[in-house]
């Protein structure tokens, strides 16, 4: 099994934790713990926050996504989402080489940087505007660009806290703002909480197929105090490519299953 856990239970870094079995999906024979465990909570993340909260329709064939950070953790799975449930053309953002590599791995069909202006990155694909944006960090400093560069009557999707929004400017082309917050359900013990445990379900069959692939790029051996210091500062850069995993025993690293 495999899930994203609870945020109001404790059990981080825990070798056992609780956890109510509705949030539970079935991981298959074929897919390791430890690649596996870089999914959960960011694909439950990607697939509510594209799926449920912005509404694209699964099976999509036609529009665009914007996904900015497509090299964190959610935007890795969020890309590989969209290419698999839908026909969209998917434009990631990446400031790096690395990253903007990742992105493509991922199945971006065009990686633009997010440290110029992203309608003038747009502009150079010949993209006139996208029809959603998800995201993933940093949207008070994006907004500005996101309303200049989505079309009218589309939808952003967001993940992080930002401190204050200025949403006024999304009335001009009657934009939607939608939040996702993976823990809700859980939290507030809503009626639909169990489609959680069925979607990670469902996304570990597509890990078994090879639909999808882990979002897994680095691993730490041995739940340690180093060591989960030492995965917290790489993320506290801003930098990281994909997840961090940190796996309990050594020869589990290697991609093995617990015995």
């Amino acid at each position: 099994m495999f899930h994203p856990g609870q945020v109001n239970r404790p059990g981080t870094f825990a070798e056992y934790t609780l956890v109510d079995e509705r949030i539970v999906g079935k991981l298959p024979d074929a897919v390791s713990f430890v690649d596996a465990a870089a999914l959960p909570m960011t694909a439950l993340t990607a697939h509510e926050l594209l799926f449920q909260r912005m509404g694209i329709p699964e099976g999509a064939e036609n529009g665009s996504v914007l996904v900015i950070n497509g090299a964190g953790g959610v935007g890795s799975i969020a890309i590989q989402l969209l290419r698999a449930f839908t026909d969209m053309t998917v434009i990631a953002t990446a400031s790096r080489p690395e990253s903007g590599h990742w992105c493509k791995k991922m199945g971006a069909h065009y990686v633009i940087s997010h440290r110029e202006r992203l309608s003038k990155a747009l502009a150079k694909l010949d993209h006139q505007g996208v029809d959603f944006v998800a995201c993933l960090s940093h949207t008070e400093a994006h907004l500005p660009e996101i309303i200049q560069c989505i079309k009218p009557f589309g939808t952003i999707g967001l993940i992080d806290q930002p401190k204050s929004l200025d949403i006024m400017p999304l009335r001009e082309k009657a934009l939607r703002i939608a939040f996702e917050g993976v823990f809700v359900k859980a939290l507030m013990q809503t009626t639909d909480m169990s489609t959680q445990g069925q979607v990670l379900t469902q996304l570990g069959m597509l890990l078994a197929e090879g639909a999808l692939q882990t979002t897994r790029n680095q691993t730490l051996a041995g739940l340690t105090v180093e060591n989960a210091r030492q995965a917290h500062m790489a993320m506290e850069t801003g930098a990281t490519i994909g997840k961090i995993v940190l796996v309990p025993h050594v020869q589990e690293a290697r991609g093995g299953k617990l015995i």
